[in-house]
């Protein structure tokens, strides 16, 4: 159960419960013991109810409360969901179940706002299907929020609605594993994703699918987006922090020998050139936001990607030579049939893997 407290809204997001019980939260200031029908108690002293929603067919429930952004900022509160178990009528025992108590805050003015660049080509934007995603995972996860850039919103990270560079496309990647990590983080985590399947650092025949920073496209376009979408949370009141870079990419170039022997030079321009740029537009620190690479899969030299074992060399070495830079091994990740692309474990792993230890 996780609840996430915005500027204009309270989200609440709840696993486990029966399939088809109705449910929604309490909000409150104050502990206390208030009688419900069936026996059941609420914990706090409820000021405020949400509109209900009913629990899918594998018992996940989205609950949300919009408010007036700015005017509650800072304001903390208690909030607890109860549902009533279907088909037991409310006078009976059991009727009414509640859930833990949890606490919140509206933010404030000038809190941060964590974010997460991910950027690639198909292996970031993945090509895992949402039947294949385990049903407790699926639904809106409001701790991560995701830039839908035609929509020009942040939105709850969901699989199949936002996760892909297609709106509503039935496929999702890494940013499902980064959302079921988070732990008992409090504020959201924000996520700015782009992919372009397939691309290459360049040069490359175009338009729109080099990753070059001199080429004018796909570096461009990223840059616009995350200008596109720290500009809205400027103006909900929080102070954008690039807190780390994720880049899944390299495939396309692996498999170009010509390519592959110039991924080393043009992979360690793109990642300086965008913290200097990420540091010119205001939403980064002084220290530059850690950058993780995921290597290509060393399996792939088997289905032709001949310069892979080149690919990963460059990969590590530019780790190695920029200040606060790794590797996140992809070998032995599940793959799909063709071989190239992860499968939803392989997508769940990465997407772990990438903020382990780094919010």
């Amino acid at each position: 159960m996780h609840l996430t407290v915005l500027p204009d809204a309270t989200e609440v997001r709840a696993t486990g419960l029966p399939p088809g019980a109705a449910a929604a939260f309490a909000l409150g200031f104050e502990n206390g013991d208030t009688p419900l029908p069936g026996g059941a108690v609420l914990e706090i002293v409820p000021i405020a109810m949400s509109p209900s929603a009913v629990a899918d067919e594998h018992g996940v429930v989205f609950l949300r409360v919009p408010h007036t952004a700015g005017s509650s900022a800072g304001l903390e509160f208690l909030a607890q969901v109860v549902y009533h178990v279907p088909g037991v009528p409310l006078e009976q025992a059991g009727s009414l179940r509640v859930l833990p108590v949890m606490r919140g805050r509206v933010p404030s003015p000038g809190d941060p706002a964590d974010l997460v660049i991910f950027f690639g080509q198909s292996n970031c934007e993945g090509w895992a299907g949402v039947a294949d995603l385990r049903p407790d995972l699926r639904g809106p996860h409001p701790r991560l929020r995701i830039w839908n850039g035609p929509a020009g919103q942040w939105q709850p990270v969901e699989a199949g609605v936002n996760t892909n560079m297609a709106p509503n496309a039935p496929f999702f990647g890494a940013e499902i594993g980064m959302a079921d990590s988070l732990g008992n983080r409090s504020a959201p985590l924000f996520l700015i994703k782009q992919a372009r399947s397939p691309s290459t650092l360049g040069p490359n025949p175009g338009p729109g699918n080099e990753w070059g920073v001199q080429a004018g496209e796909l570096y461009a376009s990223l840059l616009q987006r995350i200008t596109n979408a720290t500009g809205v949370l400027l103006r909900q009141g929080y102070q954008p922090r690039v807190k780390l870079i994720c880049m899944m990419q390299g495939e396309s170039d692996a498999a170009v020998m010509e390519l592959a022997d110039g991924y080393l030079l043009r992979i360690e321009e793109l990642l300086t050139r965008l913290r200097l740029d990420l540091h010119d537009r205001g939403v980064s620190g002084n220290d530059p936001p850690w950058i993780r690479l995921g290597l290509v899969n060393r399996e792939l030299v088997r289905v032709g990607l001949l310069g892979t074992p080149v690919v990963r060399a460059a990969q590590t070495t530019v780790a190695g030579t920029l200040a606060q830079c790794d590797v996140l091994e992809t070998t032995g990740f599940g793959v799909l049939p063709d071989r190239l692309h992860f499968a939803s474990d392989g997508l769940l792993q990465m997407g772990r893997r990438f903020v382990a230890g780094r919010l």
